[in-house]
């Protein structure tokens, strides 16, 4: 009797997982403030130095300067980092499962592709629209485009990656 008493105390026992812990919604604040930061650069600077281009299929040193080359940065810096934060979430679910890791791959990687699914279908939304700001503020339409597509090329990346890994596990 007292081996399973100690063996449900054992289960129960307080992890800490769950507690408040102030040090992570600092890193959270402080992520948060980077990741908005070019937005917020996008939306001060869009009436200071308009793009101005007569055809609007025209991309000079300008457009080159103002959109390409920070989506080209930015496009980078995110790829190296969400890939360590992929590979830090992963370890931690597995560390968490109690079940068999087959099953827990396998459901994460079906409601990850489906959920990436249904994403890359309103991106695609987005991106058919016109849009109605894009004839006085051309620097946001431009980085609405790029970061649509670039969310397009992240659903899709994470769709075939959930089906590589759904045909392994199998």
């Amino acid at each position: 009797m007292e081996q399973v008493e100690a063996k449900m105390m054992e289960e129960f026992t307080h992890t800490g997982q769950g507690d408040i812990r102030l040090d992570l919604w600092a890193k959270a604040a402080v992520v948060g403030l980077v990741l908005a930061a070019p937005a917020a650069a996008i939306g001060l600077t869009a009436k200071i130095n308009p793009i101005d281009t007569v055809d609007m299929d025209d991309w000079d040193a300008e457009v080159g300067l103002h959109v390409v080359l920070p989506s080209l940065l930015w496009y980078m810096i995110s790829n190296v980092g969400m890939g360590k934060l992929a590979y830090y979430f992963g370890k931690d679910m597995l560390q968490e499962s109690n079940a068999d890791i087959k099953d827990c791959v396998r459901s994460n990687m079906t409601t990850t592709g489906v959920v990436l699914a249904l994403v890359l279908s309103i991106v695609i939304g987005m991106l058919q629209n016109d849009l109605p700001f894009e004839v006085e503020n051309r620097r946001a339409a431009m980085w609405y485009r790029v970061l649509l597509v670039l969310s397009i090329e992240a659903c899709i990346k994470g769709i075939l990656m959930s089906c590589f890994f759904l045909v392994y596990m199998e």
